[in-house]
């Protein structure tokens, strides 16, 4: 996608400035609406301007959105856009599925691009997925639309984002926008139509639910999920299958007339003691133990993410009063990013870098310090190129007592027990899937 430039001797080379270049070089190229003279908003323009306001340092919607304006009328962008926020607002809501289905394609080939040999990690192609919730100013529109916080009676407003993070180029894969009141399973299913080939999705215990994992099995998606200390686990059913010392069945008394989920046990030691990982990857040549525990280990990266867009960022709470316009701009917020993210990989690669070396606030700071210069286009890629830093600190970076920290038990270790003979009997009465 490429934004045109009105006239003038650069209107044959594009636009003159070099983060605009790298925007819109990454975006598919978008129908432009009719050239009848009059001010228009343009999905590439819709969405040059979506990002740039949430990029922009600026706390308030309206200063963002006037700085962001200043910036495309400085830059002779056509045609010429419209003036209004609101505006602005009424033609994101125009851009429909093709179009969002463009960007979201053009995303994903430059993830493709972009990640080379850290694609396949152990012959997989890793993908973490995982849930944030996201504030919303609390207005009666937003309190009916999007409900309260679940964890607190009178707690704020709330958006809740699922998001697929590619595990080897630490880059987000896809995300899903709804109202927190949905769960987290829900929002995983409508997105496992754009899984590439050869995924395994890496979780946390959060999704280690009978009928998530039996509808990930049946679509014959590779799994590799934490199981906690709320999942109740079967030995020794001798259903259908070659058991081993590692074979468990995941066969809750509520769907005794289904199928029990035939799962390999990995215990591995973490952080803070012994874990158990459940995958539907029986054979340990496909997925060893060493490698199950260095790709459940690098799922961490997808908690990054959020830390990026809720503390460096400052994207904890949207802006917007009306729930239509929170979906937006959060919307907005995973594109930039996404976008970010990729501007700043792309710069590391062509230093010989892997991406998962790029630093969110490096990058931010370089687009920020972007958008009031002009600078050309390698002095933006060296600045975007700053690799994070992996100095060993030898104490803590946070107050541990810190009276707002979030901290909630951990999942503990599943029970697992021997069936009996009477759930061996139910189980080989049973039909496979």
């Amino acid at each position: 996608m490429r934004l045109r430039v009105c006239g003038g001797k650069d209107a044959a080379s594009g636009h003159r400035h070099a983060l605009l270049d790298l925007l819109t070089s990454l975006l598919p190229d978008l129908p432009a609406p009719p050239r009848d003279g009059r001010r228009k908003w343009d999905p590439a323009s819709v969405l040059a301007a979506g990002v740039l306001m949430v990029l922009d340092e600026a706390r308030s919607l309206t200063v963002a959105f006037e700085r962001v304006l200043e910036l495309l009328d400085r830059e002779r962008l056509g045609p010429k856009v419209g003036r209004t926020y609101q505006g602005l607002v009424k033609a994101a809501r125009r851009i429909g599925p093709r179009e969002a289905g463009k960007v979201r394609l053009a995303m994903q080939r430059a993830v493709r691009a972009v990640a080379g040999a850290d694609w396949t990690v152990e012959g997989w192609v890793p993908l973490a997925a995982d849930g944030s919730n996201f504030d919303c100013p609390r207005t009666a529109a937003n309190v009916a639309r999007l409900g309260r916080n679940g964890d607190a009676r009178n707690g704020p407003p709330q958006q809740g984002v699922l998001a697929l993070w590619h595990v080897g180029a630490q880059l987000p894969w896809a995300s899903r926008v709804a109202p927190s009141r949905v769960p987290e399973r829900t929002r995983l299913r409508r997105l496992l139509g754009q899984l590439p080939e050869r995924t395994l999705l890496v979780m946390d215990a959060g999704f280690a639910g009978y009928g998530m994992l039996r509808h990930l099995h049946r679509r014959g998606i590779a799994f590799l999920v934490r199981g906690g200390g709320n999942v109740r686990l079967l030995e020794r059913l001798g259903w259908r299958v070659r058991e081993s010392r590692d074979t468990v069945y995941l066969w809750p008394a509520a769907h005794r007339d289904r199928a029990p989920l035939v799962l390999r046990r990995i215990v591995v030691c973490g952080k803070h003691g012994l874990m158990c990982l459940l995958t539907n990857v029986l054979n340990p040549s496909r997925l060893s133990r060493r490698a199950a525990r260095r790709l459940y280990r690098m799922r961490w990266g997808v908690e990054t993410m959020y830390r990026g867009l809720k503390q460096t960022m400052a994207r904890r709470k949207m802006r917007a009063a009306s729930p239509e316009c929170a979906r937006l701009e959060l919307e907005a917020t995973l594109l930039a990013s996404a976008l970010l993210g990729l501007m700043s990989a792309q710069a590391l690669r062509s230093r010989r870098m892997r991406p998962s070396m790029r630093s969110v606030a490096a990058g931010l700071d370089a687009v920020r310090w972007a958008m009031r210069h002009r600078p050309d286009l390698r002095t933006l890629r060296r600045r975007l190129a700053t690799p994070k830093d992996t100095r060993r600190r030898r104490g803590r970076r946070h107050n541990p007592d810190w009276p707002h920290k979030k901290n909630d038990p951990r999942p503990g270790m599943p029970r697992t027990r021997p069936a009996t003979p009477k759930e061996r009997r139910a189980a080989a009465a049973i039909a496979p899937d």
